[in-house]
């Protein structure tokens, strides 16, 4: 792979840079390395989750609350809402990858959901993503 990277760059040879690269993406975490593909839903229910949890500071939020935070940044971006049914779609997958962890395995608004990525890495993760730029949400 690293003698790929030098190749691709146009390098006589193998430097550190291609190197660190190669290790970074060996030891970087799977559920991370997925986040460029989501959809801005998925993206912005991440954001939601992030924003309560924040806001509560016990490290998880109900599925209703989450929702709540998810419609009110649509309104606020000028996104078109989601139904519940959709946002639960999209809680299932992000469960299914290991972005979230839900806690009560029930399908109601009350089971808990909580970030499986650092919270500070989740965080600058999605400041930097060109999707939620570009819809301007907001994240804290």
């Amino acid at each position: 792979m690293a003698l790929q990277d030098c190749l691709a760059s146009g390098a006589k040879r193998v430097e550190i840079k291609h190197v660190a690269k190669v290790i970074k993406s060996m030891v970087a975490d799977p559920a991370v390395l997925m986040m460029p593909s989501l959809s801005l839903h998925e993206k912005i229910f991440l954001c939601s989750l992030l924003q309560r949890v924040r806001r509560q500071g016990i490290g998880e939020a109900t599925f209703a609350e989450i929702f709540d935070q998810h419609l009110y940044l649509c309104r606020q971006a000028q996104i078109k809402e989601i139904t519940q049914a959709d946002a639960e779609e999209i809680c299932s997958e992000l469960a299914e990858v290991s972005l979230i962890i839900v806690e009560n395995s029930s399908r109601g608004l009350i089971r808990k959901l909580k970030p499986n990525i650092n919270e500070e890495e989740l965080a600058n993760i999605l400041k930097a993503d060109p999707d939620i730029k570009e819809a301007k949400v907001v994240v804290s």
